[in-house]
């Protein structure tokens, strides 16, 4: 089955994406498209059967958007995610903002804005992460909770942001 997906990306996206490190940190204004970029990055990633080191990725190790607030990732990330993926979507969980691929790997969104909400974060297998508004997330969620899941795949992750003054 063929499945066509829109995947444009304009001279700089293309510039990030075209880039061969595994893990990425993009610091861009408003409008750059940080958050079109990163479910098209999501979804290449979720479809991928090998990843940049040369091993196999399964259903089983998923990807996961986290940002702030759990609501922020509803709300501007979400509906962009669900967008670019829908031609290769075979289910979608709104209450829990759990997307799946056709092949079944999962795309989870989550919020870092409290304990509970990391902790749920835990005991992931991921292929990639992303947090988005990187400086409004504590750095310890990355070290403790994303680095780890991330490590076990020799998966990627990508660090987006708008800059902030004095961050």
């Amino acid at each position: 089955m063929a499945v066509s997906l829109d995947l444009m990306l304009h001279p700089t996206q293309s510039q990030v994406n075209d880039n061969p490190s595994p893990h990425k940190v993009i610091c861009a204004g408003r409008g750059w498209g940080k958050s079109r970029f990163a479910a098209i990055d999501c979804t290449i990633k979720g479809l991928q059967d090998v990843n940049w080191a040369g091993r196999r990725v399964g259903e089983e190790d998923a990807i996961l958007y986290l940002t702030d607030t759990f609501s922020h990732a509803k709300r501007i990330f979400w509906p962009i995610l669900k967008m670019v993926a829908r031609p290769v979507t075979a289910a979608i969980n709104e209450n829990e903002g759990l997307l799946t691929l056709i092949n079944g790997v999962r795309i989870q969104i989550a919020g870092a804005d409290s304990q509970e909400s990391i902790d749920r974060a835990r005991g992931y297998i991921l292929r990639h992460a992303v947090i988005d508004e990187f400086a409004d997330v504590d750095p310890n969620v990355y070290n403790i909770v994303v680095g780890p899941a991330v490590m076990k795949t020799n998966g990627t992750s990508l660090l987006i942001g708008t800059p902030h003054k004095g961050k």
